[in-house]
């Protein structure tokens, strides 16, 4: 069996024990009973088929570590969902994919209150980046002998789960363009897309209301970015909501205003390093609750982008939900 920590069960199906590490939890430090079950969920065209060429491998690691894996290999992001969702408590799911794989997944654990383990296996894996874990699928699978639980917020937008951010603008339309290029490996096609959206995008009009601890806010303007960030980064390493903390209970909201090309390119250069929130443009602040009315030039109403997919049409209201996802590793 899987030996984590000072504890390793022996037996064929006696329960591992691993510690749960979470500040706002009141059974910090308590043990955890997992089953050893692992299911890995692979989206076979994740990566450029990189995904499915290292599921096998997966396997192999983690049944040496002592778990039990069965390997799905997922045929829609709805199905994905609904795995994670059927999973028990005391199980492990990994996904192996890329941002918009976790997030479906994601969905459902938040269903079954299965612990879920990402395995990076996109062009961006901005989620594994944001957690700090390495962008290497089998370095992430062999440090499950000494993993924690750690309890996340999510947010909602609509009825989609998002892990790590969620925006309307010109970093939406980046990642739609993003998505359509298949023949172009890794992050690098995030600023590729980008360049060439920047030749033809306008200004776009925003209405944000939003609720917090600092009480009700209201706004509408002409600009170019509105992000919704829960981890805080997207977009190939992107740190579009800098500081973004996984477990203070709270979404981080960022504008950048303006109509101006200057004032759309300094933003976009800036926020690969998190330079962006010194713009006198760009401002945020924090909040649990946030509605979000956003609009092109002619009038038509924007998508919201979240973990690199397409998550709903605005209007929109996006909340905060505290702690609703257990992650392992």
């Amino acid at each position: 069996m899987v030996c984590l920590f000072s504890a390793c069960v022996d037996g064929e199906n006696s329960p591992t024990l691993v510690r749960r590490e979470h500040p706002c939890d009141s059974t910090a430090g308590t043990m955890t009973e997992l089953s050893g079950r692992a299911t890995v969920l692979v989206n076979p065209a994740a990566g450029a088929g990189t995904a499915a060429a290292s599921a096998e491998t997966v396997v192999v690691t983690l049944r040496d570590l002592g778990f039990e894996p069965t390997l799905v290999r997922t045929t829609s992001a709805q199905h994905a969902t609904e795995v994670a969702a059927q999973t028990a408590a005391d199980d492990i799911v990994l996904p192996l994919g890329g941002d918009g794989m976790i997030s479906f997944v994601a969905q459902g654990c938040v269903q079954s209150g299965a612990l879920l383990t990402p395995l990076p296996a996109g062009r961006g894996n901005d989620f594994v980046r944001g957690l700090g874990l390495p962008r290497d699928t089998l370095a992430v699978t062999r440090s499950l002998a000494s993993a924690t639980e750690h309890r996340i917020d999510v947010g909602i937008a609509g009825e989609r789960v998002f892990v790590g951010t969620a925006t309307a603008g010109f970093d939406a339309l980046t990642n739609e363009r993003a998505n359509r290029l298949r023949r172009i490996r890794g992050p690098v096609v995030y600023t590729a897309a980008g360049v060439r959206t920047a030749l033809t995008v306008k200004p776009f009009r925003f209405a944000v209301r939003t609720d917090g601890p600092d009480g009700a806010r209201e706004e509408s303007f002409e600009g170019w970015n509105v992000h919704i960030g829960n981890s805080g980064r997207h977009g190939g390493g992107l740190a579009a909501t800098p500081g973004g903390d996984l477990t203070d209970g709270l979404l981080d909201v960022l504008v950048s205003r303006g109509r101006r090309f200057d004032q759309l390119a300094a933003s976009a250069l800036l926020e690969r390093g998190g330079q962006h929130v010194r713009l006198p443009y760009v401002d945020r602040w924090r909040a649990t609750r946030i509605e979000l009315t956003a609009t092109d030039a002619a009038g038509r109403p924007l998508v919201l982008f979240a973990d690199g997919d397409p998550h709903t049409r605005t209007p929109v209201t996006v909340e905060v939900r505290a702690g609703a996802l257990r992650l392992f590793h």
